[in-house]
């Protein structure tokens, strides 16, 4: 029955739910689509007149109400009094809690698998488990490899002769060890992990004797023991783990390593990705748990709640229906790092904190298939498909999440398999990297001069196919419109004070010329870190972008260590021909910002560092209703123009340069302009730069 004094045939006056359909969606969310928003106090008079659909929601309502009692424990003080209800991908129901301003939590409502539905369109979900043990671990990882070995797209990367990285860990039942494989084709794993703040155990030139005659189960961290359980019960004999597997003092047999990190990845069988492990002191097989959503203005750790679900009552047959936290949560983190809408207000470091460092994003990318043990749910990924235990990821698109692109296998695999010509309509392999450039810009790392060598696996894949010298992280066909990234600030909000944006500061010791987005230090400040600062180059993918006529390449040099060319730089120099103005650049702070003046306008310039780094000096120049106005001399380099493709209007991209002390006729960049083409560089100079 769906509404006694409907008999059934009307639609519900709340739920809009028929004889026929459960619920209606017919309202529209700026933030989660088309659902059905329902107030609670009209659900709960909808429930007593006998709406079955109603009544399934206020006993949901019911039974998270008594985890937290007037739905304010964990919401900090948002009282909630409405709805959002929408069906997912496999066929259950969200049900999006709301405040007066914003959705607080989310809930999932599902058929129990192996019971009769109360809807044929109510699907079935997955319980999970709040304890993983290991057999249970091994058992749905066999199953989805199982299934992978059948995919189209990952078959042609499943071999029993892959050929084992320099050196492995062996790992059968009666001895731990380094060892030298000289060549040898066996199928390996790999562990993909965050170091913490305590060093693990580490591969040196004085211990690699000790690791090669055996290692001591007792001297491994709990998560390498983990790692080497799972490895040994899914059937194979090896694991590479790059502490032990490379020696850490080395310099030469580290960048010897690194060189071949994409190969190790891509021929490994199976990555093992400790995502909520945020040290190797953790366990792969923690007890599991999520959190409310987080939102921006607030600090405070998030409380931890059980991944099980409940049991909601219903009066109808023979059906078992349940509820709990929504999980999706965790599936944004592994499909989008925290690259989203919500990503200033991601919980993703208490979560998934793997996700959001450097050297795991290849890590993940390069391997023919990744298996996530997150805080909530182990999560599987390869070139066809994401699954998940809670099974809600099943037929949802590997490449898309809600209308935004996953870098991830199914990106990677589409590059390499892609037509060397995608069309005028086509996603070229060049934008693709700079849509990952992007994203891997938002990540933390330790040692900013390892900007590049953590890419370096990636670019290595690139190359073959882009068939063009790699320039710092930039592509030499690319030029001279990768040149124009732009520096996104992170905000920073204070009680005391308005918005304001972390930039960059230049990376030291020297990683990259100062025309390479690797040159500019982003990285977050610890955990503390929002990861809203990166390199967009959004910008130039998104519209058409036209070199100006002017621009000339003279020559572009980048030298690098002939063991790692894709890794560390030593040194780089650009030389081109272009329309040049110089002119001073205003900073005012409390108002303005950081400006030029031309003909009485003022336009904002993007800077790529701070404003503490530089050292104007007092503007003579006075400026209406303003004071302390300081100024540095640069030069505006203009590089070229983008266009929308539904708009004739232009947007000039010029670079802004000043010059480096003590080398006469060198620059180096320190921010852009991007503005309206007001013609200010008709009749500019035309002259070569030179930028370092």
């Amino acid at each position: 029955m769906i509404c006694s004094t409907a008999m059934g045939t009307l639609p519900c006056p709340t739920c809009h739910s028929d004889s026929g359909n459960l619920f209606q969606y017919t309202d529209i969310c700026n933030i989660l689509g088309r659902g059905l928003k329902v107030r609670i106090d009209e659900l709960g008079k909808a429930a007593t007149s006998g709406c079955q659909p109603c009544t399934l929601l206020f006993n949901t309502l019911r039974i998270f109400q008594g985890l937290s009692p007037d739905f304010k424990a964990n919401y900090h003080s948002r009282n909630v009094t409405r709805i959002f209800v929408q069906p997912s991908y496999a066929g259950t129901l969200n049900v999006a809690l709301a405040s007066s301003q914003t959705y607080v939590d989310h809930l999932e409502i599902y058929t129990q698998a192996g019971s009769e539905p109360l809807w044929p369109t109510l699907g079935c979900g997955q319980d999970v488990s709040e304890t993983l043990p290991l057999k249970t671990a091994t058992e749905k990882i066999k199953g989805w490899l199982a299934a992978c070995e059948q995919h189209p797209s990952c078959t042609v990367i499943i071999s029993d002769f892959t050929a084992l990285p320099t050196r492995v860990l062996l790992v059968d039942k009666h001895k731990i060890a380094l060892v030298e494989t000289a060549g040898r084709s066996e199928r390996y794993a790999t562990l993909s992990h965050c170091w913490g703040t305590s060093q693990p155990i580490t591969t040196t030139k004085d211990t690699l004797d000790q690791r090669y005659a055996g290692i001591r189960w007792s001297s491994l961290p709990r998560l390498f023991q983990d790692a080497i359980a799972l490895t040994r019960e899914l059937g194979m004999q090896y694991l590479w783990i790059d502490s032990l597997c490379i020696i850490q003092d080395d310099d030469v047999d580290w960048t010897r390593e690194s060189a071949q990190m994409a190969a190790t990845y891509r021929h490994a069988h199976l990555n093992i990705a400790a995502t909520a492990a945020a040290g190797s002191e953790r366990s792969l097989f923690s007890k599991r748990w999520t959190t409310p959503p987080k939102y921006a203005h607030y600090s405070e750790p998030l409380p931890k709640r059980s991944v099980e679900s409940y049991l909601v009552p219903m009066s109808t047959g023979n059906v078992t229906v349940r509820a709990r936290y929504t999980p999706s949560f965790a599936h944004e983190h592994v499909k989008m790092f925290h690259n989203s809408e919500e990503g200033t207000k991601s919980d993703v470091l208490q979560q998934g904190p793997l996700l959001t460092r450097s050297w795991a994003f290849q890590e993940r990318i390069l391997s023919p298939r990744t298996v996530h043990f997150h805080a909530s749910e182990m999560i599987w990924e390869c070139n066809e498909n994401f699954r998940c235990e809670c099974n809600a990821l099943e037929g949802e698109d590997p490449g898309m999440y809600g209308g935004s692109l996953v870098v991830g296998k199914r990106w990677m695999y589409e590059m390499l398999t892609e037509p060397n010509d995608p069309g005028d309509d086509g996603y070229s392999r060049l934008n693709r990297w700079l849509d990952g450039v992007e994203l891997y810009s938002r990540l933390g790392i330790t040692k900013c001069t390892d900007r590049l060598p953590a890419l370096a696996g990636l670019a290595i894949s690139f190359a073959n196919r882009i068939q063009s010298p790699y320039l710092a992280g930039l592509w030499h066909c690319d030029l001279p419109r990768s040149l124009c990234w732009l520096v996104i600030g992170e905000a920073r909000y204070s009680p005391q004070t308005d918005i304001s944006y972390r930039l960059g500061k230049p990376c030291i010791p020297y990683s990259a010329p100062s025309w390479s987005w690797a040159s500019v230090d982003i990285s977050g400040p610890g955990t503390d870190a929002t990861f809203g600062a990166y390199i967009a180059f959004g910008h130039l993918i998104h519209n058409d972008f036209a070199a100006d006529k002017r621009y000339e390449l003279i020559s572009v040099e980048c030298t690098m260590d002939p063991e790692l060319l894709f890794g560390k730089v030593a040194s780089g120099c650009l030389k081109f021909r272009a329309a040049v103005l110089e002119c001073p650049l205003y900073f005012h702070a409390p108002q303005l910002g950081v400006f030029l003046s031309f003909d009485e306008d003022y336009h904002p310039v993007l800077l790529d560092f701070n404003e503490d780094y530089f050292s104007p000096r007092k503007s003579e120049y006075l400026f209406e209703n303003t004071e302390d106005v300081r100024e540095l001399d640069v030069l505006l380099v203009l590089i070229g123009t983008v266009k929308e493709h539904t708009s004739r209007a232009k947007t000039i991209l010029a670079l802004v340069l000043r010059p480096v002390v003590d080398i006469p006729g060198k620059f180096e960049r320190i921010g852009i302009l991007k503005c309206s083409d007001c013609g200010w560089f008709l009749n500019a100079e035309v002259r070569p730069i030179d930028i370092i």
